[in-house]
């Protein structure tokens, strides 16, 4: 079995709640109308799709003052950086699955489950695109693999317990 350079980066992403490599990128921006300016910034932890996303807003918000685009520059590279080979598909996975595309992601979250067999952040993630894209069997059976692989992952039994609860 495989392991990770640094497993302990690896978690759900607090903004998508899909699992993947989780970093801190530095949230900025800069404003300037002729004598009022100011600025705004904040600290978040994304998975490297979020970040990528963050950095792509982040660039065309600060284009104009130019002030803001190292960050933005900063935060796109870094969600495309340093990524360990083993869990290369999981990102591009994690994002099409988003879209609804399950399908397609499904090849990528294959590819890192060749490399790590029964991962439950995977299986996890399969269950999440499973119903994005309506497919509640099918998430079911994912989250079912997630709890047989590991009884005590916390983002699966949330989801189980959101899902038994009547809304």
């Amino acid at each position: 079995m495989s392991t990770l350079k640094d497993p302990i980066s690896y978690r759900e992403c607090d903004a998508c709640g899909y699992h993947d490599r989780v970093q801190g990128y530095g949230e900025f921006y800069f404003y300037f109308l002729l004598v009022i300016y100011g600025f705004s910034h904040n600290r978040r932890h994304l998975c490297d799709a979020c970040g990528s996303s963050l950095g792509k807003k982040l660039l065309a918000t600060n284009l104009l003052f130019l002030i803001g685009v190292p960050n933005a520059i900063s935060c796109i590279l870094r969600a495309g950086a340093g990524k360990d080979t083993q869990m290369a598909g999981l990102t591009e996975g994690n994002r099409l699955a988003k879209k609804g595309q399950i399908d397609k992601a499904n090849e990528h979250y294959q590819k890192v489950l060749n490399n790590f067999k029964g991962h439950p952040g995977v299986h996890y993630n399969r269950a999440l695109g499973n119903f994005a894209s309506k497919r509640m069997n099918e998430g079911l059976q994912d989250l079912a693999t997630v709890i047989e692989v590991c009884p005590t992952h916390l983002p699966a039994l949330r989801l189980i317990d959101r899902l038994s609860t009547p809304a």
